[in-house]
């Protein structure tokens, strides 16, 4: 069988696989030689014959080498996590394979991702330049540029991909997805999706974290760049609800229908008991046990329903979501707040 598009690796793991090396340590080699981290040492060295480091710039220098590492880290990882989870998603499809590999095709395109990646490396670049940390010189603005547009590429990648396989879920859980018995397992075999979209959601929130802590080392705080901090902390969490409200829309309706169910069979139980007599007969004692049992059956039957969740995910999931929400925006207030008491 021929390899579907999303196991093939999409344009920056192919940049990464240059260096001959395991992935992991690739996108370390190049996360250090990069101008913008411990290559930019290496050029000033070579052009001014003297290094320029101070404690004051360690934290830019580091989350320069963090960033794109990361980046090249989570598209891979995001790629493989679809690929992984194949295996226990497509058996509960319509169309099995078929129609997970469909849901999915669109995520390792690569010219959508070249033409989100062209205005955001111009809009950086506008950035940069406005915050006056534009390298000096011809030399000095085209590897500026070269490292801006190699991590925007890496960025729209991973945000490409997250948002794709946003998508790819929801058209799942709306149409192709069979749900199983809740005997076997309460979330009739939707948990795999679950457990997918809190994956991606957990690396959408890394990159954004890092992006916004590299961005705040040179560029002051202001009103609109918060906002815009707070829509896309936002969106990540649409885009881990969203994708799944399909899911959980099938689920709610599968609960209501087993409740009604479990409902109907109460009269027939109930219809016309015996009533008991002082001479009670081995089989009248032995039918009144068994109604009882189904009764209580039933009754247990019932409870059970009535507990079982209408997402794919333990509450657990979504106190870690939480949890990563909250702290992304502490940064963000304590940075305000610090800036406001600083320019008091």
């Amino acid at each position: 069988m021929a390899p579907s598009s999303v196991e093939k690796p999409t344009l920056i793991e192919r940049f990464v696989s240059m260096i001959p090396l395991p992935y992991p340590l690739a996108a370390l080699v190049w996360s250090l030689i990069l101008p913008s981290s411990v290559g930019g040492y290496l050029i000033q060295y070579l052009t001014t014959n003297s290094i320029s480091v101070s404690v004051g710039q360690l934290p830019t220098a580091v989350l320069n080498v963090l960033l794109p590492f990361y980046l090249f880290m989570m598209v891979r990882y995001i790629r493989q996590r679809v690929v992984a989870a194949e295996a226990t998603i497509a058996p509960r499809l319509s169309g099995g394979d078929e129609d997970y590999h469909r849901a999915f095709s669109r995520m390792t395109q690569t010219l959508p991702v070249l033409l989100l990646t062209a205005p955001l490396g111009a809009f950086l670049l506008v950035v940069y330049s406005s915050a006056g940390v534009l390298s000096p010189g011809p030399l000095g603005i085209t590897l500026t540029a070269i490292v801006v547009y190699l991590n925007a590429l890496a960025f729209c990648t991973y945000a490409w991909e997250f948002a794709t396989a946003a998508i790819g879920l929801h058209r799942l859980g709306g149409s192709s997805l069979k749900l199983g018995s809740f005997l076997e397992d309460r979330m009739m075999g939707a948990k795999p999706m679950g457990n997918l979209a809190l994956s991606l959601t957990i690396a959408y929130y890394g990159g954004l974290l890092l992006t916004y802590l590299l961005l705040s080392t040179f560029l002051p705080s202001s009103i609109p760049s918060s906002v815009l901090f707070v829509v896309v902390l936002v969106l990540g969490v649409a885009l881990f609800f969203l994708p799944l409200n399909s899911i959980h829309v099938r689920m709610q309706g599968e609960k209501r229908r087993l409740l009604l169910e479990v409902g109907a069979r109460y009269p027939r139980l109930n219809h016309n008991p015996p009533q008991p007599t002082q001479n009670a007969t081995l089989d009248d004692v032995h039918t009144r046990l068994a109604r009882l049992t189904d009764l209580q059956e039933l009754n247990m039957l019932e409870n059970k329903i009535s507990s079982l969740p209408t997402w794919p995910f333990d509450i657990q999931v979504v106190s870690r979501l939480i949890t990563i929400v909250v702290s992304v925006t502490a940064v963000l207030l304590t940075r305000l707040i610090t800036d406001y008491l600083i320019h008091i």
